[in-house]
């Protein structure tokens, strides 16, 4: 039997990637914060080419550390993981980790993710748009669907619980279309500490 899975609500794209150390230095000794060369044309003109840290409309490609697009996984952000047959919902599951191990469902963390724990001659860019809707869907077939036989992989990314990938039956499910609305973006660049 052909199923469907869905993972929906509060998630986000989140990126993280190495910036030139004379490009962080440039913007601390000139007061310039991340976000204002993000968000306001007259002051990416401001900036010397060779001191701008990435073009400031592609943001989300400076992610040579980490990029990922997904719900989040915690108890308090209404996230879920819907599964259909025959477009009839026959399964729901809240995307808390404690409910999805009762239910026998994977949860396993295959990495951690901090700028302090970057070298310390690094210079960090970490890029947040927190979004809402629909960030994962994809197909898979079985005789009866079996929720121990999910898996969930997890990153986390400075504190921030992410989704990652989505196995079933040891089989890594790719997503369809997605279908996610902006609610707001966070930037900020940082040294490493380690």
């Amino acid at each position: 039997m052909k199923y469907k899975i869905i993972l929906s609500g509060l998630g986000l794209e989140l990126v993280m990637g190495k910036i030139s150390n004379t490009a962080y230095k440039y913007f601390k000794e000139n007061n310039i914060e991340i976000e204002d060369y993000i968000n306001e044309s007259n002051i990416i003109k401001k900036i010397p080419k060779k001191f701008q840290p990435f073009p400031a409309e592609a943001w989300f490609e400076c992610d040579n550390l980490v990029h990922l697009y997904n719900v989040r996984l915690d108890k308090n952000k209404n996230g879920l993981i819907i599964i259909e047959q025959n477009q009839k919902i026959i399964k729901k599951f809240k995307l808390d980790p404690e409910a999805l191990e009762k239910e026998g469902i994977i949860v396993h963390m295959i990495d951690e993710i901090y700028i302090c724990e970057q070298p310390s001659n690094s210079s960090i860019f970490m890029g947040i748009s927190n979004e809402k809707g629909v960030f994962f869907e994809s197909e898979f077939e079985d005789k009866k669907f079996e929720a121990k036989k999910l898996k969930i992989e997890i990153k986390d990314v400075e504190g921030i619980t992410i989704i990652s990938s989505v196995f079933y039956n040891n089989k890594k499910l790719e997503s369809d279309e997605l279908s996610t609305v902006g609610n707001s973006t966070e930037f900020c660049i940082a040294k490493g500490n380690s």
